[in-house]
């Protein structure tokens, strides 16, 4: 089910597009990944999460975004200065 065309989901998780709006983890998803799905995204940080990032770039063959956790008890913030990501939170 896709809600406004930047949100699809269903019983075990959750895609959706972002560039320069934060996106917001919550710790009742087990696992998230950022996936460059074209051209490069620039300026992206990740925090309160496992493996937190600063200011990084991701290229669309870069896989490092993948299987990232929300720290316990915390809600991971992605924001993103230039480009777009596909974020797919997983419970």
């Amino acid at each position: 089910l896709c809600v406004f065309f930047s949100i699809c989901f269903n019983d075990f998780s959750e895609l959706q597009i972002i560039s320069s709006q934060k996106a917001f983890i919550s710790d009742k998803f087990s696992f998230f990944s950022l996936l460059n799905v074209s051209g490069t995204a620039e300026g992206i940080s990740i925090k309160n999460a496992k493996y937190p990032l600063e200011n990084a770039i991701i290229k669309s063959e870069d896989q490092y975004g993948i299987s990232n956790q929300v720290l316990p008890n915390q809600i991971a913030e992605v924001s993103i200065q230039k480009g777009r990501l596909l974020l797919i939170r997983v419970k």
